[in-house]
């Protein structure tokens, strides 16, 4: 794929950093696993690709390298997690595999002992899923400025936009209404405290 058009970017490029973009657009495999190897760098991608709501197979990937790094004896509640949540029809962030991977993974899940699966499972589905992430995502990724930006410096985190304020949020005039209330009710008993009884002033009238 070509790469995206340096004078759609505002800052002004420089020959070494020209050189390093065009890089990624001839060898995308080593462009992307930089990104993946680089703590800021995935975390700038994945963001990215959530805003798209494309995000199962950078996670799917992500979850099968945690299960790669499980001691055997311990990983298979882990592969049963990654098989419901990723593999199954009705996972949250189903990848889609065809029919046949799914059910050869759903065997292997059920012919392992209890407690341990082979740490290369899911081998074959994560080079496989590096693959469409190569082709597809980082396409996209690697014409975004969110990668440029990563590429002039991939050290320090993002420089995230300064969020704007929010409008200050005007109170409801909830006490206000208290007090008036408050004032009403005032009034009103001491009118009723203050009314004179009609016979006990004629009785006092009397007296004088």
């Amino acid at each position: 794929f070509q790469p995206t058009n340096m004078s759609s970017f505002p800052d002004p490029p420089n020959p070494e950093f020209e050189a390093l973009y065009a890089e990624s657009f001839k060898n995308p495999t080593n462009a992307l696993r930089n990104i993946l190897n680089n703590p800021y760098g995935k975390n700038i991608f994945r963001t990215f690709l959530m805003r798209q709501s494309a995000q199962e197979h950078l996670l799917f990937y992500d979850a099968i390298n945690e299960f790669k790094s499980l001691p055997l004896g311990s990983n298979a509640e882990k592969a049963r997690e990654i098989f419901q949540q990723y593999v199954a029809s009705t996972g949250l962030f189903c990848v889609e595999l065809d029919h046949t991977q799914v059910q050869a993974i759903e065997q292997k899940i059920k012919e392992s002992s209890e407690k341990s699966l082979p740490s290369d499972i899911f081998d074959q589905y994560q080079d496989q899923t590096f693959s469409l992430l190569r082709d597809s995502a980082f396409v996209r990724f690697a014409k975004s400025r969110e990668y440029k930006n990563w590429l002039i410096n991939p050290i320090l985190p993002p420089l995230w936009p300064t969020p704007q304020p929010q409008e200050e949020m005007v109170p409801l005039p909830f006490e206000d209404e208290q007090q008036s209330e408050s004032s009403e009710i005032s009034y009103s008993t001491s009118s009723d405290d203050d009314e004179v009884d009609p016979n006990t002033f004629q009785n006092n009238c009397k007296q004088q």
